[in-house]
């Protein structure tokens, strides 16, 4: 029997680093190990109707067996590769795996409608199946599947042991699944925002487990393969690192595993192995294992990113989630990355069941004034799976179990925070990703290289320079990340600047919102003892902030831009007096310049001071969140 493979088209991959997930490689690589005649095909190269596709692949191979897996958030991608394949070929035996299956397999069977389905760790059960199905033996006897019995109804076989040594798994295979277009995407390093690959010199970096799994059982994460660490031995991990290296002629690896790092007297020896390979490497590593040494070996053997679940920086948040660490370990840990020049890949969750403003708060106010490392914020997800999906579907959260898949597992107030409450957290998340990336400046484009020179301004050290990267319509709205030539610093950039005009959207959301639970902009006034205003900048948002100080009992005096032809114009229209941003520091009785200009804030607080205005300054965004969102501190 004839197997087709299919990575399903995955419109969730926050990275295209991901683009070949590890998982189907190893089912790839069990399949030819076994002799079973397969054919792989990676669909996220594919755009538009994938039928036309599946069709020459199905009939032009004679394909018997449709085998496709996933996470949670491609359930769509598979239903599709399912559905097209029974279309196509309604003899056709289809067998789903991944993460759905395991964690919630009655659903995600009723919803994909596979003939067979892998539970748990797939290697040895696929292959044992499709060599049951071939002699037409009783599935029954394969243990780790469930199988339907019409009418919507599947028999679970006995559950698979887990693979106790991780020494015998093959080794993933990659044929077929388009390796040199991954590597073309990776070539364009400024497209990348989950790694920095401009350190690796013709970048083709391939992925790689150490082990299987992690023990530590956070709750806002689930594994297919289970929960006991399987470690690698040192000789195996090499032996594949030999075959990528001959095969593909590789110059990077990504180490895809939670607990690499855990024993460090094997980093040590591992670093001294992998030096020969002279190879540039990113790593995952927990915050309670890194020392000034061992990061010291891993920069000097070639490590170049490091990977850390951070989460929170409120440690009762920590403690909730079993992250088992502490805030003062990730202070210390990020310290220590930042001052040996490793780029830094993590994040901060929010909103977990215990969130309340307060650790919220926490956890924000210190990422406020680290900037400099980067981090993320993400909203916490719901995957299936987890104990925090659990516990929302026991409570009600999710009420919908179906839907809630179906609709790529939106966000969901699981935590102890009001409505009002969560959403404002959920939108200072978007302000978070979209306020910590800078953005430059076009000052050439050549139409005949299709090349841009970028003018540009390090956050850190406030050098401007410039940079040649690839010009097209979707580089426009790309982030892009560019070491500083001063200080060789790294920073994300984005060269278009419409994301002003989301920022703002957000913000006058916000505004509908405080107006809707009766939050005033008065009380933030009051506090701050704002009484007499200068504002700055443009957009629809200044009109609606000048009336929400004027109702709030402060005066409007001006308004003021860079620009002064506009600005003429502008106040002529909609404010009336207008001031030179050259005579701010001269203009008489002002309590505060709020900067509107959202996006540009940074820049804008320094040309103010330079400019010798020495008052407060404060932001539309830190009225309307009620909140010291932007900070003198927080300032590059």
């Amino acid at each position: 029997m004839k197997v087709l493979l299919v990575i399903p088209q995955d419109e969730h991959l926050i990275h295209r680093e991901s683009i070949i997930p590890l998982g189907i490689a190893y089912i790839n690589g069990a399949l030819r190990a076994a002799g079973i005649d397969v054919t792989a095909y990676n669909l996220n190269y594919v755009t538009g109707d994938i039928y036309p596709i599946m069709e020459k692949l199905i009939l032009d191979d004679e394909i018997d067996i449709l085998l496709c897996g996933g996470t949670s958030y491609n359930y769509w991608g598979m239903k599709a590769v399912f559905d097209v394949g029974k279309q196509i070929k309604p003899s056709l035996i289809t067998i789903g795996g991944g993460v759905g299956y395991t964690s919630n397999p009655l659903i995600f069977a009723e919803m994909t409608a596979p003939d067979y389905a892998i539970i748990g760790e797939g290697e040895i059960t696929t292959c044992e199946l499709i060599r049951c199905l071939e002699k037409g033996e009783n599935p029954l006897n394969v243990d780790g599947i469930m199988y339907a019995v019409g009418d919507g109804k599947y028999v679970f076989t006995k559950e698979r042991a887990l693979i106790d040594d991780a020494n015998t798994i093959d080794f993933p295979s990659y044929e077929g699944l388009e390796v040199e277009r991954f590597f073309d995407l990776l070539s364009n390093y400024e497209d990348s925002v989950h790694f920095d690959y401009e350190e690796v010199s013709n970048p083709r970096v391939m992925p790689i487990l150490f082990g299987r799994s992690c023990p530590y059982g956070c709750k806002f994460c689930f594994h297919t393969i289970g929960r006991t660490y399987r470690a690698r031995s040192l000789d195996n991990f090499f032996e594949e690192l030999d075959q990528l290296v001959d095969n593909y002629n590789i110059t990077g690896i990504t180490i895809m595993d939670e607990f690499f790092g855990v024993n460090p007297e094997v980093i040590y020896e591992f670093c001294s192995r992998i030096e020969r390979y002279h190879l540039k490497w990113f790593a995952e590593l927990r915050v309670d294992v890194i020392t000034s040494e061992l990061l010291d070996r891993m920069k000097q053997a070639g490590c170049i990113n490091v990977l850390l679940g951070l989460e929170s920086m409120d440690d009762v948040i920590l403690k909730e989630m079993n992250k088992r660490i502490t805030s003062e370990q990730s202070e210390k840990t990020l310290a220590l990355l930042y001052e040996k020049k490793i780029t830094i890949s993590g994040n901060f969750i929010a909103v977990t069941p215990e969130e309340t403003m307060d650790s919220f708060y926490k956890t924000f106010d210190w990422w406020n004034r680290h900037r400099e490392y980067q981090i993320d914020f993400v909203h916490l997800q719901l995957c299936p799976g987890t104990e925090y999906y659990n516990g929302a579907l026991e409570k009600g959260v999710i009420q919908d179990e179906r839907l809630f898949i179906e609709r790529g597992l939106p966000e969901l107030n699981y935590s102890r925070l009001s409505y009002y409450e969560w959403d404002k957290v959920r939108r200072m998340i978007m302000f978070t990703r979209m306020d910590n990336v800078m953005y430059g400046k076009i000052i050439v484009k050549n139409r005949n290289t299709q090349r841009v020179q970028l003018e540009l301004t390090c956050r850190h050290c406030s050098k401007t320079f410039s940079k040649s990267i690839p010009y097209s319509k979707e580089y426009e709205w790309r982030r892009h990340i560019i070491k500083c030539p001063h200080c060789e610093h790294k920073s994300t950039y984005r060269i278009y600047d419409d994301s002003n005009v989301e920022f703002e959207t957000e913000v006058f959301k916000q505004l509908l919102m405080n107006h809707q639970y009766g939050v005033e902009t008065k009380s933030w006034l009051k506090e701050k003892n704002y009484k007499k205003v200068v504002l700055y900048g443009k957009g629809y948002c200044l009109s609606y902030l000048k009336q929400e100080l004027m109702l709030g009992g402060a005066t409007v005096l001006a308004v003021s831009y860079e620009n002064q032809d506009q600005l003429d114009i502008y106040g002529s229209t909609v404010f009336g007096k207008t001031v030179s941003v050259d005579d701010i520091h001269k203009f008489l009785d002002v309590d505060v310049v709020v900067i509107c200009q959202t996006i540009e804030y940074a820049q804008t607080y320094k040309m103010l001071r330079e400019k010798g205005y020495r008052g407060a300054i404060d932001s539309m965004v830190n009225l309307v969140l009620q909140h010291d969102y932007f900070i003198e501190g927080n300032v590059w």
